[in-house]
């Protein structure tokens, strides 16, 4: 029987499906004093007692009958909160277990990765639409801090609202389809993508950089750094998926800014 090394089942602790690692779970045989049926079976395998025509003969003298078979216990480790758990399995004769390929558990982690992070990409994405045919009103008021401008012209009141509601709705596709995330998981992270692009163009207008001008790093990642912190008091993001998105979330920025350039959606290329 050979069973996947890697499987996703139920964690009691986390109250989700999550990846749980597989283990063959060796059970230590513990001593204890013997029975009166296993003193005299031993008594009988040396020879004591009757032994005639009607007498059992000694086990030694027996044709024995070995089981093929044998019950396995399996140690299951959950990967997001690190509890183990065990699960027994019914009567085999072999048990393998069978390690999944590495390249199958990196697209996995890849696809749930996106699939996350979903409604914060599309809600980045739609505030540029909503901001150039619908922006009307400057978030920051016109104010401005010494003789430079608090936030600029380009955010808007309607391009944070529309893409907040953009990543509200995305997340509601997603749990009708997928049963995953929560609609108010998007939500948060829609705000919360939001509001780091806001911060970034604070910074930037602080540093001197002006409207619409670049700032590498920063432009790519700061909306997802405060979209996760936005998500993390109701949802604790594993540690391997923030990694993988603040390796490629610059690209897939990037990419799509150009795209957007390119049908005349955007200014600029970044």
């Amino acid at each position: 029987m050979k069973i996947p090394a890697v499987q996703r089942r139920y964690c009691p602790y986390c109250r989700k499906h999550t990846l749980h690692t597989v283990k063959i779970e060796k059970v230590r045989k513990t001593r204890r004093a013997l029975s009166l049926g296993e003193r005299k079976k031993r008594r009988r395998a040396r020879g004591h007692g009757n032994h005639g025509k009607y007498s059992k003969r000694p086990i030694s003298q027996r044709k024995r009958v070995v089981k093929n078979v044998h019950k396995v216990d399996l140690r299951l480790t959950c990967k997001e909160c690190g509890k183990t758990r065990s699960m027994g399995l019914k009567r085999v004769s072999r048990v393998e277990i069978k390690a999944k390929r590495v390249f199958i558990l990196v697209q996995m982690s890849v696809l749930r990765s996106l699939r996350f992070i979903l409604p914060a990409y599309f809600a980045n994405a739609s505030a540029v639409l909503r901001g150039k045919y619908f922006g009307r009103t400057r978030m920051d008021g016109g104010l401005k801090l010494g003789d430079k401008d608090l936030l600029g012209p380009h955010k808007t009141r309607e391009g944070f609202i529309g893409a907040s509601l953009t990543a509200f709705v995305i997340s509601v596709l997603q749990r009708s389809v997928l049963k995953r995330p929560e609609p108010l998981i998007g939500f948060l992270m829609g705000v919360g993508a939001m509001t780091g692009d806001a911060l970034g163009s604070f910074i930037k207008r602080r540093i001197g950089v002006s409207p619409g001008g670049p700032l590498p790093v920063l432009d790519q990642i700061m909306f997802l750094i405060v979209a996760i912190a936005f998500v993390y008091p109701i949802y604790e993001v594993p540690l391997d998926r923030v990694l993988f998105l603040l390796i490629f979330t610059p690209a897939i920025h990037l990419a799509f800014n150009l795209i957007a350039y390119r049908l005349g959606l955007k200014e600029v290329r970044w």
